[in-house]
């Protein structure tokens, strides 16, 4: 049967009528299979027979290995169809195709008489109301896709013989690999989500193991519904694809369990990482839906996306619903959540991974840019304070970042960038990890604040080229944690604003190119310089933790404070104005510049067996001794104030002081 025959622009246009007013006219509903061009299928005892009332009984079909193929040229429970009843035969998977260029209509029960995974493709459309009920089924595949290929071949809804599927033994292949829409002959130009779709309305269905809705280039809909999936021990899987997909504010996709959270996934999977998962267009869950994939008892939380292709301008994810992935209340983590798409609106959103007993889950935001505004902020820190890890992406490149893998796409010469414009404040609840990840910049306009009445975690901050940071950063959790700030490819931090370590806390920044931060960093916390950058510190910077240099240079043409400093080896501490700090220890480079004198000493007893050079001068205070080990070539003077300065190694042509109580 050519494919022309599938779909021509009269017929498309009956359908869409038809969907749109839910109004197709069930008098004349009716299910009846296939004749001539069938596949051996049964109604009623009859092959290529008919029913329109009482009980419909469906047997015969093709076998093959696992499978058993059916044909019905309508399939149309209203009216007085009381149920449909399959005879599987003691097959594994049930695949039936619907040919009706005006779709199909269930709102019956659908009962399989042993337990078997059903595959049903209508091209033409499928609408599942009230009423409906599937039995038996592990697993549902509903799909207007008109091809299902196998390992051996492809099933064609249209046109495979008895002898054709002969060959198709083993279980479709997965998702998009699986169900796929031939081409047309004469193909009709519609907009975007105009081609047949699936509508969802006013069910309530359960299934043990997975419910899939496929439909390749047109609507998923989703109207006053629940769906629930999986067994009391562990959530199923629930799987929305299709080019538009919405879920309205009355339904709700629940895939929880006792021991484990299931999977939800909306437009796409977590980060497209699953290649069989069809991404949409435009995925939308209005206020008032709920998606729930939760642990009930002591285990872990599961895993939600709503997704649109991040690729393309054109993709819009639009989430203002409830979003729950939590640990059980016995013990078990928090699961992850992603909301993801070129455009992403998540006004009015409602998120919750948190673990009352493990460690938090993830919020993954990732859309190509993100102006971090006062609506954003307010979700970002209600998230925090409840305990669930936030991480917002543009990134192009994998990391890992709390429980998820983070990784995304972003195209443009701007696109990428992640600004924060609006003040993000987490000062109360238990407090979650923060993960900013740039495919381009990140650039802090408004401050990023924890003040420690909050038990936060991690502040990470990672771009491909820079981090500005023009206003303040004052991560004070109240317990030993980290900022990170990650410059991969070039740039590095630049801007003038403040980053406040608190005590217990480290400054990490690992940074690529050679910048300059003219603001300052306070506090009683530590600092890090990585990477194979220079990063410049011209102002006044007043901390007191420890200071490592552990690769690149760190150039300071202003000032540290009274911080004990650490150079590993292939690392520069690069000194170039006059400076008074606590030690020095390591194995690197320390260069002086012309004119400058760096003070050391403390109370501290540290060798430093790296190299001293340059033509600055070196001035040794406090009680402890200093050992330098290496061979040292600067030329400025050397003055011992007080306490020793020992010399295993050697010093170059320096003129020496010592004074009085002081050792050399």
């Amino acid at each position: 049967m050519s494919s022309a025959f599938r779909f021509n622009g009269f017929g498309l246009g009956l359908l869409l009528a038809a969907i749109a007013a839910g109004s197709a006219p069930s008098a004349l509903a009716e299910i009846r299979a296939a004749g001539t061009n069938g596949l051996r299928t049964e109604v009623n005892g009859l092959r290529g027979g008919v029913c329109n009332q009482g009980i419909c009984q469906i047997g015969g079909g093709t076998n093959s290995g696992k499978n058993k193929f059916h044909r019905f040229q309508d399939f149309d429970t209203r009216g007085a169809i009381k149920r449909v009843e399959f005879d599987t035969g003691g097959k594994r998977n049930l695949i039936v195709g619907v040919t009706s260029p005006t779709g199909s209509w269930i709102n019956k029960s659908l009962s399989l008489s042993s337990k078997a995974n059903l595959f049903f493709l209508s091209p033409g459309g499928l609408h599942v109301g009230k009423g409906v009920d599937f039995i038996n089924m592990p697993k549902l595949s509903l799909s207007t896709a008109d091809q299902l290929k196998f390992s051996e071949g492809v099933f064609d809804v249209f046109g495979s013989t008895p002898s054709k599927v002969q060959d198709f033994r083993t279980n479709p292949l997965p998702g998009v690999f699986g169900m796929r829409r031939s081409a047309l002959e004469e193909p009709v130009e519609l907009a975007a989500g105009e081609l047949p779709g699936i509508h969802l309305d006013g069910i309530n269905i359960s299934l043990d193991e997975e419910l899939l809705v496929d439909a390749p280039g047109g609507r998923a809909d989703v109207t006053g519904s629940r769906l629930d999936i999986g067994t009391e021990e562990i959530g199923g899987r629930i799987a929305l694809t299709g080019e538009t997909i919405k879920v309205d504010g009355e339904s709700e996709l629940i895939a929880k369990g006792r021991n484990g959270g299931g999977l939800i996934e909306v437009g796409g999977s977590w980060q497209n990482s699953d290649a069989s998962v069809r991404q949409a267009l435009s995925s939308k869950i209005e206020k008032g839906a709920v998606l729930d994939a939760s642990a009930n008892g002591a285990g872990d939380g599961g895993e939600i996306v709503v997704w649109s292709d991040i690729s393309n301008a054109e993709s819009l994810t639009s989430v203002a619903g409830t979003l729950l992935a939590k640990g059980g209340s016995k013990g078990g983590d928090g699961g992850d959540i992603e909301t993801s798409g070129f455009e992403l609106d998540v006004a009015g959103i409602e998120i919750d991974a948190t673990a009352r007993k493990g460690k938090q889950g993830l919020w993954l935001l990732d859309p190509a840019n993100y102006n971090l505004d006062s609506s954003d902020a307010t979700l970002i820190v209600d998230a925090l304070e409840a305990g669930n890890n936030v991480s917002i992406s543009t990134a192009t490149n994998a990391v890992y970042v709390g429980s998820g893998s983070v990784a995304s796409s972003s195209g443009g010469p701007t696109g990428g960038t992640i600004t924060v414009s609006s003040e993000i404040n987490v000062d109360s609840g238990t407090g979650g990890s923060l993960s900013l990840i740039a495919d381009k910049d990140i650039v802090i306009n408004a401050s990023i604040i924890s003040d420690g009445t909050a038990s936060s975690n991690d502040l990470t901050l990672t771009s491909k080229t820079g981090v500005a940071i023009n206003s303040s950063i004052d991560w004070n959790p109240g317990s030993a944690s980290n900022v990170f700030v990650t410059a991969s490819d070039s740039g590095g931090v630049t801007g003038a604003g403040g980053v406040v370590v608190a005590s217990g806390t480290v400054l990490d920044v690992d940074q690529a190119g050679d910048t300059t931060f003219s603001g300052v960093i306070s506090g009683a916390g530590a600092f890090t310089k990585d990477g194979s950058g220079t990063m410049t510190l011209s102002g006044a910077n007043t901390y007191t933790g420890a200071t490592t240099i552990t690769a690149g240079i760190l150039q300071v043409t202003g000032s540290l404070a009274d911080t004990h400093l650490t150079v590993t080896s292939g690392a520069t501490y690069d000194v170039d104005s006059t400076d008074e700090i606590s030690s020095i220890e390591g194995s690197g480079t320390i260069d002086l510049a012309s004119g400058i004198t760096l003070t050391a000493g403390g109370s501290v007893d540290k060798e430093f067996s790296g190299v001293i050079s340059g033509s600055g001068s070196l001035a040794k205070t406090g009680s402890s001794t200093t050992t330098l080990s290496g061979t040292n070539t600067f030329t400025g003077t050397t003055s011992v104030s007080a306490g020793t300065l020992k010399v295993t190694g050697a010093l170059a042509d320096t003129a020496l002081s010592v004074s009085s109580g002081a050792t050399y």
